[in-house]
């Protein structure tokens, strides 16, 4: 039986075999379409089309993962067009640490056609081609404490809305989660609370005439606009008023009800 590669069990031919094998150089990828430079941020241009937008909320997670990890990956710029194709965002958060956009950082350059640019700005923000989470082995990731919310890019809200629960999570921040969903659920009640009255179907009488002619003429007669809808307190200013008395526009008097149409 063949004995195994290992220590003084080597043979001189299998040492310099195994000596000229770690010598040859690796096949070099062929996929490797970029070269990694360092330019000044005042060459990369934000492509003008770049459809990916970001929530204020979302680029806080963003840089908060960037402030504590730095940049993993550089961005990509194609040099014959002089636009980013791919980490607009991280550049944004780049300029706000930096203060300004006069620093240099590392990027991938390309040098494409700008039909192929946008092909590859698509690929690289297309969630349909990224894949998705199993859910399992993400419950499983969040169960370490020692792996920080923050730093993955996630809140407890994320964890709740992908997993119903919060794994290995203490209870200090469970109750910060609830804290801030009580306090979301407090402001919309006072809004309904608000708006309720209005939004209720109690708030409207129906007056019928004998026909779109006596209707007319009653409008016409109280000098109120064509229209179905009215103001009730013009009416009962006009009910109570003495005869002649030119009628009085309420201070916000919906004007918009023109558009709505007889």
């Amino acid at each position: 039986m063949q004995k195994p590669w290992c220590g003084e069990e080597l043979t001189m031919a299998q040492q310099s075999k195994r000596k000229a094998l770690a010598n040859t150089p690796a096949v070099l990828n062929t996929f490797d379409n970029y070269i990694v430079e360092t330019v000044n941020r005042q060459q990369l241009r934000g492509a003008p089309y770049n459809p990916r937008v970001m929530t204020e909320a979302e680029r806080k997670k963003l840089a908060a993962g960037i402030k504590k990890h730095g940049m993993l990956a550089p961005p990509t710029w194609n040099k014959r067009t002089g636009n980013i194709v791919s980490g607009h965002q991280r550049i944004t958060i780049l300029d706000a640490f930096n203060g300004s956009p006069d620093y240099t950082l590392q990027v991938a350059v390309v040098d494409l056609p700008e039909s192929q640019e946008k092909e590859a700005n698509l690929l690289f923000n297309n969630p349909g081609a990224m894949g998705d989470w199993d859910l399992p082995k993400l419950e499983e990731m969040l169960s370490d404490t020692n792996v920080e919310l923050v730093g993955a890019g996630f809140d407890m809200a994320d964890v709740y809305r992908l997993l119903g629960d919060a794994p290995g999570r203490s209870a200090a921040e469970v109750d910060g989660l609830a804290e801030k969903l009580r306090s979301v659920r407090d402001q919309y009640e006072k809004v309904q609370q608000k708006t309720g009255s209005r939004d209720g179907v109690d708030f409207y009488i129906v007056v019928v005439f004998r026909d779109g002619e006596a209707r007319d003429e009653f409008c016409s007669s109280f000098g109120l606009d064509d229209n179905r809808y009215q103001d009730g307190r013009t009416l009962q200013a006009l009910l109570t008023q003495p005869a002649g008395t030119p009628r009085e526009i309420m201070p916000d008097e919906p004007q918009v009800a023109n558009a709505i149409g007889s």
